[in-house]
């Protein structure tokens, strides 16, 4: 069985409203996925069922039919579980899985990791996608640079990264809303390379000024070490906004790997 891809793992860092979940799992269910919740202690969480209920989704039926189940969230962590569980259900003739994850417990940071090495050793090996939800109010700037240092992609209502060796591809929008996220992901890009960083802007259709004041500040921290920030492939708008900003940031059209 061939995996996906560890980058089928995902990040989500959301608001308060949950129609997201509800979307994503009757995404699922309509291609013919199996679907995992966690069911965590004490009843903590999101309550899925009931957004599935509003969402239009047959929950009764789902679960009746072995489409929607739950797993206790303590299993998510443990070694060879979830992969037991996802096994089961590809030899009962699902084409894919879809895991919403969630511990629901406090772990130290090392637990933390350890969990997450799993779901993305999940992902590279069945046709699996793994979505760990984390609501961003209750996220400290250190706890967002964690996560995403964690997760090979990470999705924001309005960006999606992914970490691909030194390169950070981003597709959407770069605007206040996703500010922290963006700055913790360059800093833990950053922190990594040695030379340069490489932001892949191809599908990237604006940068509000929130946006050019992180990438302002990355380009800074990286010149202190010996390095550069690199921009690939950015729109003729945003090439021709470096320019006028006289910003310190390289623009170039190839990936590192075919750099002239």
């Amino acid at each position: 069985m061939a995996g996906v891809g560890t980058d089928h793992h995902f990040m989500l860092l959301h608001g308060r409203d949950p129609a997201w979940l509800g979307d994503w799992v009757r995404h699922a269910l309509q291609a013919g996925e199996k679907v995992f919740y966690p069911v965590h202690p004490e009843g903590s969480g999101p309550p899925l069922l009931e957004v599935l209920d509003r969402r239009g989704v047959d929950v009764t039926a789902a679960t009746a039919h072995g489409d929607l189940q739950a797993m206790p969230s303590t299993q998510y962590c443990r070694p060879g579980a979830l992969a037991l569980a996802v096994r089961d259900a590809l030899q009962h003739g699902y084409p894919s899985v879809r895991v919403l994850a969630g511990i629901g417990v406090p772990l130290s940071p090392e637990a933390y990791a350890a969990c997450e090495g799993i779901l993305n050793d999940l992902c590279g090996r069945y046709p699996a996608i793994v979505l760990c939800p984390y609501l961003e109010e209750e996220l400290t700037d250190e706890q967002i640079r964690r996560f995403t240092a964690w997760h090979p992609r990470t999705l924001h209502q309005s960006l999606d990264l992914r970490r691909r060796d030194r390169t950070v591809v981003l597709t959407g929008q770069i605007d206040y809303s996703n500010e922290r996220l963006l700055r913790a992901v360059l800093h833990t890009a950053a922190a990594a390379t040695p030379s340069a960083l490489y932001l892949d802007v191809s599908a990237i259709a604006l940068i509000s000024a929130a946006g050019w004041r992180v990438l302002v500040q990355s380009s800074l921290h990286l010149r202190e070490r010996g390095a550069r920030l690199i921009l690939i492939s950015p729109r003729p708008a945003l090439a021709r906004m470096i320019k006028l900003l006289g910003l310190d940031i390289v623009v170039r059209t190839a990936t590192p790997g075919g750099e002239s």
